[in-house]
């Protein structure tokens, strides 16, 4: 029988209270959906907050976008949703899994700005050279949900994508970009609107509250 979860990756304090957050909002909505959490040390109990299984692993950089990028291997379920520490799921998030069982692979939203407006939040010099090596045209997606299921193919567009993050080692979306066109998958999207935003229907995403203190949501 496949299985089907959901993986967080959480490093540092405020990662950590985002994703006990994430996973409260997981289990009121979805509450028949196993998750774990990818992190470096085990989180305690909290009144009011679900249990987080823990899969233990070295922080390798800052952002924790090297362990994010291991996600293929670390997941224990051939069926994968990843989500960013610091998303909140608002309802049944699980009709995108059955897109995988249709045999897709890879399951993403696109970012808001396409072509030449793309990847702006990443230095010039690598945005420069993605534009050259893919094309302005190229679709950019958010790498803040993720649905995906393990194949050889998408075991290959994670190396792939592993070793284009590393040629700057910051920002993953548009090694993503890269990493797709020398390794495509069957790859589906869905409307943003519904699966990624601040104002995101079924999971919505508060960009950066991972990252900064005295924001919404906190448990303070």
């Amino acid at each position: 029988m496949t299985s089907r979860g959901v993986v967080f990756v959480a490093y540092g304090d405020q990662a950590r209270e985002q994703v006990m957050l994430a996973c409260k909002s997981l289990v009121e909505t979805n509450s028949r959906l196993p998750f774990w959490v990818i992190a470096d040390e085990a989180f305690g109990a909290a009144r009011g907050f679900p249990q987080i299984r823990v899969i233990k692993h070295e922080d390798t950089d800052i952002g924790a976008r090297g362990v994010k990028l291991q996600v293929d291997k670390l997941s224990p379920f051939d069926h994968t949703l990843y989500l960013d520490a610091d998303v909140r799921v608002m309802g049944d998030i699980t009709r995108p899994f059955g897109l995988l069982d249709a045999g897709w692979e890879l399951v993403m939203a696109p970012t808001l700005h396409q072509g030449q407006e793309s990847h702006l939040h990443i230095n010039a010099t690598e945005r420069d050279i993605t534009y050259a090596e893919v094309g302005v045209d190229a679709q950019a997606l958010q790498g803040g949900v993720m649905y995906f299921r393990k194949t050889t193919a998408l075991h290959k567009l994670f190396a792939t994508w592993r070793a284009e993050w590393a040629r700057w080692g910051t920002h993953d979306q548009a090694a993503l970009v890269r990493a797709l066109a020398k390794r495509p998958v069957k790859l589906r999207t869905l409307h943003r609107d519904w699966y990624n935003s601040p104002q995101g229907r079924l999971i919505r995403h508060y960009y950066g509250f991972a990252r900064r203190k005295g924001l919404k949501g906190s448990l303070a």
